[in-house]
């Protein structure tokens, strides 16, 4: 049987980040088991990228701080060009109680020295030339937000990770834990078994499955995302901001001379689905044509789908669990596991090792929805 000081139940962005991270503070006899043929296979690959500050809890604010920080100077540390394009993001309000909640949150953020501007429809004008303002109240923008490219984030740490001895075993699928009495000593997988007295369950969509091993219910649930490209086209500007509008979830971007488009279906239901949905498609392209009207220029490129593996609160559920030694949990990231993926590894590794981590991360346990201590995440995409 082999053994491992700790075993990562999931290869993608967040599983290689914490592998990396355990083994950069040491911890090198460290096996990521991941089902697909290499790292990021599914939803980490599919993701817009988006990279920000501006959310409206504290804790996750500070997450992205401390992880735009680390992609700033990431190909210093990881030898790897991320493509971090600072080109800012533009939350936009259509309503008046949108954008009293958009002045709550910019309280927080200069309070946590986050520079972001307050815009009247005017200003949303001057930053997105060619944008139709009907129905706009004003917005946010923060420049120091923007887009990565996920591929070459999970690509460095899989290979660092590598390199200082993490063991990656793909097509390999977890299928079960060994126990003896209340101790965790081992996971089986459908190659073997490998001792073990810490599994982290970064499962992302398939880690309530995992968790149920240990006795434990993880209310994370699937929910697709899609996204669509046009192919490039010669009116776009060459610099254009993430530009969200939280009245119809509408958001886009630039791509590579194109513009990338994601919008969620707020009514569709909880599913492992991740066929393209041609009708809603119809539905995100209207949408968009209305808000930026220089698409009417644009041909549609390709699209693709995704899912989210989203909590109640909207917030990751981080860290060990009550009742179930051994297990850590780091799913629930609704969205957010790639912006927030070195703040996660970094914390998670040091809590692991040394019960501590440089951000609190107590208030995003699991207990915290049976103790009545949940808190949402209102600025959610």
């Amino acid at each position: 049987m082999d053994t491992a000081s700790v075993v990562i139940i999931g290869g993608g962005i967040i599983g290689c980040s914490i592998a990396y991270h355990l083994a950069a503070r040491g911890c090198r006899d460290v096996v990521v088991i991941e089902k697909n043929l290499f790292e990021g296979a599914e939803n980490s690959s599919l993701s817009a990228g988006g990279v920000r500050h501006q959310f409206a809890s504290e804790v996750n604010a500070r997450m992205s701080q401390y992880a735009i920080t680390r992609f700033e100077h990431f190909k210093d540390e990881m030898d790897a060009d991320i493509e971090f394009h600072q080109d800012g993001y533009l939350f936009m309000a259509t309503s008046e109680a949108q954008m009293a909640s958009f002045d709550d949150q910019l309280a927080l953020w200069a309070r946590l020295g986050i520079p972001v501007e307050r815009y009247s429809p005017a200003d949303i004008a001057a930053r997105v030339p060619g944008i139709s303002l009907d129905g706009l109240v004003g917005g946010t923008f923060c420049a120091k937000d923007g887009f990565v490219d996920p591929h070459a984030i999970f690509s460095a740490y899989a290979k660092k990770a590598r390199e200082l001895g993490v063991t990656f075993r793909f097509q390999t699928q977890a299928t079960g834990i060994r126990r003896t009495g209340d101790k965790l000593t081992g996971v089986q997988t459908t190659a073997g078994s490998i001792a073990t007295e810490t599994v982290v369950d970064a499962a992302g969509p398939l880690a309530p499955a995992v968790a149920k091993w240990f006795g434990v219910d993880v209310p994370v649930r699937p929910y697709r995302r899609q996204i669509l490209t046009t192919m490039p086209f010669d009116r776009l500007p060459k610099e254009l901001p993430m530009v969200v509008d939280m009245g119809t979830g509408l958001y886009f971007r630039l791509e590579t001379g194109a513009l990338l488009i994601g919008m969620v279906n707020r009514d569709e239901p909880s599913s492992f689905n991740t066929a393209v949905d041609r009708p809603f498609a119809d539905h995100v392209i209207m949408t968009a044509l209305e808000r930026y009207p220089l698409l009417e220029e644009a041909q549609m490129g390709r699209s693709w789908a995704g899912l989210y593996d989203v909590s109640p609160d909207h917030h990751a559920i981080l860290g060990p669990v009550d009742g179930a030694p051994g297990l850590i949990l780091a799913t629930g990231f609704s969205g957010h596991g790639i912006m927030h993926s070195p703040a996660v590894g970094d914390n998670l590794a040091s809590l692991i090792l040394t019960g501590t981590s440089p951000i609190d991360l107590s208030g995003l346990r699991l207990e915290r929805f049976a103790r009545g201590e949940a808190f949402a995440e209102s600025q959610v995409i």
